[in-house]
């Protein structure tokens, strides 16, 4: 891998973070953000599922707009709303502007689970997309790692009052979502993008400045395939795999420890700032 390259994945990682992050800080804060607005169990509901929301729309939506507008400017959509969603978190004076922040971040985390992975299939030498694709779901881990240390490290350092502590956990998100914003001016548009839509020139300086020896590789588009081909027998084991690992993850119920982890060993009588 070039030095370049492995500035872009770090760069563009970033979002795998932010997506880690986002849904993994409400552990901590839901405590403190139930006590401080009295918030009823269906309240509580709505706080956790309202990112979840955001999720879905902006899955829904990012596919046709990347491909008509690129993957960069998805990139810049989704640090903006990292950011936004962060500072807004943050700065709530009521419920109602919480849950429409908590809201834009699902977008932004609907966004980049789609564009992150496929920016780094894209970009990658053969060889090694496996690899740089990976690192999209080592950042998320990483993500929510970071998620309940800074809660934990919040907690017990810092002087604020308890029931002000949660806005603080909100506002640690914008510090890598503004790397991110800063760090997408930096990164190359696909090249497989830009070939797609003509602009062979920009593919060459792309794939010369990320050491791509075979600019073919990403000047190449097939035509377009359709839902058939994925279980082709060349495709077949590949596709079941990425199918069923990520469905028996959910099945698993992982999403509801990492939600409310803290609530329940808070609930079980160990206090908040022994429950991470």
């Amino acid at each position: 891998m070039s030095k370049r390259f492995i500035i872009i994945l770090c760069i563009v990682s970033l979002g795998g973070l932010l997506f880690g992050f986002d849904m993994a800080v409400i552990a901590g804060a839901l405590p403190l953000v139930k006590q401080f607005f009295g918030l009823s169990p269906a309240q509580e509901g709505v706080f956790v599922s309202s990112a979840l929301l955001g999720c879905i729309v902006g899955v829904f939506f990012t596919g046709p707009l990347t491909d008509k507008y690129g993957r960069k400017p998805a990139f810049v959509t989704a640090a903006l709303l990292f950011l936004f969603s962060a500072i807004g978190c943050g700065f709530s004076p009521s419920y109602s502007i919480l849950i429409a922040s908590r809201s834009i971040g699902g977008l932004g985390v609907g966004i980049a689970s789609i564009v992150v992975p496929l920016y780094l299939a894209e970009i990658s030498p053969s060889k090694f997309r496996g690899r740089s694709v990976t690192c999209y779901q080592l950042a998320i881990t990483f993500g929510i790692l970071f998620a309940y240390i800074s809660n934990y490290l919040i907690l017990e350092y810092t002087s604020a009052q308890q029931n002000e502590l949660w806005r603080t956990m909100f506002l640690v998100g914008a510090i890598p979502a503004l790397l991110l914003c800063i760090g997408v001016y930096f990164i190359p548009e696909s090249p497989r993008w830009l070939s797609k839509n003509g602009r062979d020139t920009e593919v060459a300086a792309i794939s010369a400045t990320l050491g791509l020896s075979d600019i073919q590789e990403v000047s190449h588009v097939s035509s377009k395939g359709n839902l058939r081909d994925l279980f082709s027998p060349i495709y077949r084991k590949a596709f079941l795999l990425g199918l069923f690992l990520p469905l028996f993850s959910q099945l698993s119920g992982i999403n509801a420890i990492v939600y409310y982890g803290p609530s329940i060993l808070l609930e079980s009588g160990i206090s908040l700032n022994n429950s991470y």
